[in-house]
C-alpha cells in the first residue's frame, strides 16, 4: 500500500479505501490536483471536508460510483477508450502486487480478505 503523504505532490488520487487514508491523500495532492473517492475499503467514516481546506489546496475531491456511469447510454464509451489506448500505449501502467500461481487461488483469496496484498492480485496458470 502506498504510503501517504507522498514524496512528490500527485496531480490526480484515486481512493478506494477511505478512512484515515483519504486524509492523507487529500494531503498528498499536488496544485489543483483531484482526489476521486470511490469506495470506502477501511469501512471507517470518512472525515468531513472543510471547503477552507480544498481553497488552500487549490484541489477538488470528486465522488464516483460506476453503476450509474454504466447506465448512461454512451457515458463510458469515451474514456474507456482513452484508457485502453493509454495503456495499450504504456503511457498507463496498472499497480500490480502478488502473483500467485492458479493453484494458491485459495491463498490469494485469503490474503485479499486479509488486506494483505497491494495493487492487482495476478492468478498464473
Amino acid at each position: 500500500m502506498a504510503e501517504y503523504p507522498l514524496d512528490e505532490p500527485a496531480d490526480v488520487i484515486l481512493d478506494a479505501t477511505g478512512g484515515p487514508l483519504f486524509d492523507r491523500a487529500l494531503d498528498s495532492l499536488a496544485d489543483s490536483g483531484r482526489l476521486v473517492t470511490y469506495g470506502n475499503a477501511s469501512r471507517t467514516p470518512f472525515t468531513p471536508v472543510d471547503p477552507a481546506r480544498l481553497s488552500r489546496l487549490n484541489a477538488g475531491v470528486v465522488g464516483f460510483w460506476l453503476r450509474p456511469a454504466l447506465a448512461r447510454p454512451g457515458g463510458f464509451t469515451e474514456p474507456l477508450k482513452e484508457l485502453l489506448s493509454l495503456t495499450a500505449q504504456g503511457r498507463l501502467r496498472p499497480v500490480t502486487g502478488t502473483e500467485y500461481p492458479l493453484a494458491e487461488a485459495r491463498r490469494a483469496h485469503e490474503d485479499l480478505l486479509a488486506r494483505r496484498t497491494t495493487g492487482k492480485v495476478v492468478l498464473r496458470p
